[in-house]
């Protein structure tokens, strides 16, 4: 999640578009065909390293709806949220 070119500077993370790019797509260029099917740069969250935590978080959450959304003879939804989190150390 850090882009090094020469020079490493444990401050900061790489830009966010690029990060949730390669989570979407695989690669820090958006593109047409997503490697994770159903799931949109707008589905992640990521939480920018603190002075204190040099941890940065990264969260994608996905809303499953069954082939079957609602309980026969009844309006009750079965569409349920997914979410996965990663965390990576920043600094030392």
């Amino acid at each position: 999640m850090v882009d090094t070119y020469g020079t490493l500077d444990f401050e900061g993370i790489a830009d966010e578009t690029k990060i949730k790019n390669v989570v979407v797509y695989g690669s820090p260029t958006a593109s047409t065909t997503p490697v994770i099917d159903y799931i949109g740069v707008d589905d992640i969250v990521i939480t920018q390293p603190t002075g204190t935590n040099k941890v940065v978080t990264l969260s994608a959450t996905y809303n499953y709806v069954p082939i079957f959304s609602t309980l026969p003879f009844s309006n009750t939804s079965l569409q349920f949220s997914i979410g996965a989190t990663t965390s990576m150390r920043t600094g030392p």
